[in-house]
Protein backbone atom coordinates (compact mmCIF):
# COMPACT_ATOMS: atom_id res chain seq x y z
CA UNK A 1 0.00 0.00 0.00
CA UNK A 2 1.26 3.62 -0.79
CA UNK A 3 0.32 6.61 1.74
CA UNK A 4 -1.24 9.44 -0.47
CA UNK A 5 -1.15 12.83 1.89
CA UNK A 6 -2.29 15.88 -0.53
CA UNK A 7 -3.21 19.16 0.53
CA UNK A 8 -6.70 19.30 1.86
CA UNK A 9 -7.95 21.99 -0.03
CA UNK A 10 -7.15 20.33 -3.17
CA UNK A 11 -8.81 16.98 -3.11
CA UNK A 12 -10.76 17.41 0.69
CA UNK A 13 -12.55 13.83 -0.18
CA UNK A 14 -9.28 11.75 -1.67
CA UNK A 15 -6.58 13.04 1.42
CA UNK A 16 -4.86 10.34 2.59
CA UNK A 17 -6.51 7.60 1.01
CA UNK A 18 -4.26 3.95 0.81
CA UNK A 19 -3.74 3.04 -2.42
CA UNK A 20 -3.22 -0.70 -3.60
CA UNK A 21 -0.47 -0.44 -6.68
CA UNK A 22 -2.68 -3.42 -8.34
CA UNK A 23 -5.81 -0.89 -8.25
CA UNK A 24 -4.78 1.52 -10.63
CA UNK A 25 -3.89 0.02 -14.13
CA UNK A 26 -0.96 1.52 -16.09
CA UNK A 27 -2.09 0.25 -19.10
CA UNK A 28 -4.46 1.67 -22.27
CA UNK A 29 -6.72 0.24 -24.78
CA UNK A 30 -3.95 -1.37 -26.87
CA UNK A 31 -2.77 -3.98 -24.03
CA UNK A 32 -5.86 -4.61 -22.25
CA UNK A 33 -7.84 -5.17 -25.38
CA UNK A 34 -5.45 -6.56 -27.54
CA UNK A 35 -5.65 -8.91 -30.64
CA UNK A 36 -2.04 -10.13 -30.97
CA UNK A 37 0.14 -11.65 -28.24
CA UNK A 38 2.77 -9.09 -28.45
CA UNK A 39 2.86 -6.70 -25.94
CA UNK A 40 5.25 -3.62 -25.38
CA UNK A 41 3.90 -1.51 -23.09
CA UNK A 42 5.15 -0.68 -19.43
CA UNK A 43 3.04 -3.61 -17.72
CA UNK A 44 5.50 -6.29 -19.57
CA UNK A 45 2.65 -8.49 -20.57
CA UNK A 46 1.14 -8.90 -17.61
CA UNK A 47 -2.19 -7.00 -18.54
CA UNK A 48 -2.20 -7.94 -21.71
CA UNK A 49 -5.66 -9.14 -23.27
CA UNK A 50 -7.27 -8.81 -19.81
CA UNK A 51 -9.53 -6.04 -20.40
CA UNK A 52 -12.63 -8.24 -19.71
CA UNK A 53 -11.38 -9.03 -16.14
CA UNK A 54 -11.63 -5.07 -15.58
CA UNK A 55 -14.05 -3.50 -13.33
CA UNK A 56 -16.80 -0.98 -14.71
CA UNK A 57 -14.64 1.86 -13.08
CA UNK A 58 -11.49 0.82 -14.58
CA UNK A 59 -13.74 0.27 -17.77
CA UNK A 60 -14.92 3.72 -17.94
CA UNK A 61 -12.58 6.24 -19.34
CA UNK A 62 -13.18 9.98 -18.68
CA UNK A 63 -12.76 12.50 -21.31
CA UNK A 64 -12.19 16.15 -21.41
CA UNK A 65 -14.53 18.78 -22.80
CA UNK A 66 -12.65 18.38 -25.88
CA UNK A 67 -12.94 14.89 -25.80
CA UNK A 68 -9.20 13.75 -24.79
CA UNK A 69 -8.95 11.19 -22.35
CA UNK A 70 -8.01 11.37 -18.92
CA UNK A 71 -4.81 8.94 -18.40
CA UNK A 72 -4.65 6.71 -15.08
CA UNK A 73 -1.54 6.76 -13.80
CA UNK A 74 -0.41 4.22 -11.23
CA UNK A 75 1.53 5.10 -8.03
CA UNK A 76 5.36 4.58 -7.94
CA UNK A 77 5.73 5.25 -11.53
CA UNK A 78 7.71 8.51 -12.80
CA UNK A 79 4.35 10.48 -14.18
CA UNK A 80 2.61 10.02 -10.16
CA UNK A 81 5.49 10.95 -8.58
CA UNK A 82 5.68 14.35 -11.23
CA UNK A 83 2.02 15.08 -11.06
CA UNK A 84 2.38 14.97 -7.40
CA UNK A 85 5.12 17.39 -7.12
CA UNK A 86 3.25 19.79 -9.86
CA UNK A 87 -0.09 19.16 -7.39
CA UNK A 88 2.00 20.15 -4.27
CA UNK A 89 3.57 23.02 -5.72
CA UNK A 90 0.55 24.63 -7.32
CA UNK A 91 -1.21 23.85 -3.51
CA UNK A 92 0.78 24.28 -1.29
CA UNK A 93 3.52 26.97 -2.85
CA UNK A 94 1.13 28.88 -4.55
CA UNK A 95 2.57 28.68 -7.98
CA UNK A 96 0.98 28.92 -11.13
CA UNK A 97 0.89 26.38 -14.26
CA UNK A 98 2.93 28.35 -16.39
CA UNK A 99 5.43 28.69 -13.32
CA UNK A 100 5.81 25.19 -12.30
CA UNK A 101 5.78 24.66 -16.53
CA UNK A 102 8.70 26.47 -16.78
CA UNK A 103 10.56 25.21 -13.91
CA UNK A 104 10.29 22.01 -14.92
CA UNK A 105 10.91 22.58 -18.92
CA UNK A 106 7.37 21.72 -20.28
CA UNK A 107 4.14 23.09 -21.42
CA UNK A 108 1.47 24.44 -19.06
CA UNK A 109 -0.49 21.99 -20.76
CA UNK A 110 1.30 19.25 -19.80
CA UNK A 111 1.23 20.61 -16.18
CA UNK A 112 -2.69 20.54 -16.24
CA UNK A 113 -2.81 16.87 -17.77
CA UNK A 114 -0.81 15.43 -15.28
CA UNK A 115 -2.87 17.06 -12.63
CA UNK A 116 -5.79 15.94 -13.87
CA UNK A 117 -4.89 12.23 -14.23
CA UNK A 118 -3.51 12.08 -10.50
CA UNK A 119 -7.15 13.28 -9.39
CA UNK A 120 -8.81 10.85 -11.59
CA UNK A 121 -6.08 8.25 -10.58
CA UNK A 122 -7.36 9.05 -6.94
CA UNK A 123 -10.95 9.22 -7.54
CA UNK A 124 -10.70 5.66 -8.92
CA UNK A 125 -8.66 4.22 -5.96
CA UNK A 126 -11.33 5.36 -4.09
CA UNK A 127 -13.75 4.31 -5.49
CA UNK A 128 -12.89 0.73 -5.77
CA UNK A 129 -12.06 0.84 -1.81
CA UNK A 130 -15.44 1.78 -1.69
CA UNK A 131 -16.33 -1.44 -3.45
CA UNK A 132 -14.42 -3.84 -2.31
CA UNK A 133 -15.55 -2.35 1.56
CA UNK A 134 -18.76 -2.96 0.98
CA UNK A 135 -18.21 -6.36 -0.69
CA UNK A 136 -15.91 -7.58 2.49
CA UNK A 137 -18.98 -6.27 4.67
CA UNK A 138 -21.74 -8.29 2.84
CA UNK A 139 -19.65 -11.47 3.01
CA UNK A 140 -18.72 -10.92 6.48
CA UNK A 141 -22.21 -10.81 7.43
CA UNK A 142 -23.35 -13.38 5.19
CA UNK A 143 -21.10 -15.87 6.55
CA UNK A 144 -21.94 -14.58 9.78
CA UNK A 145 -25.94 -15.65 9.34
CA UNK A 146 -24.91 -18.99 8.05
CA UNK A 147 -22.74 -19.43 11.28
CA UNK A 148 -25.88 -18.85 13.29
CA UNK A 149 -27.94 -21.23 11.38
CA UNK A 150 -25.71 -23.58 11.51
CA UNK A 151 -25.07 -23.03 15.04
Amino acid sequence: MIKISLPTNTLAALTDIQVQEAIIIPCDDRCMFAKEAECDCECGGKNHQQGERLTKVQMFQPRTDAGRKIKTIAPGTPEWDQAVKFLELRDVEGMSQKDIAAQFHVSAPVVRRAIRSLTWSLAVAEQQAKVAASTAKARAAKAAKKAAQQG
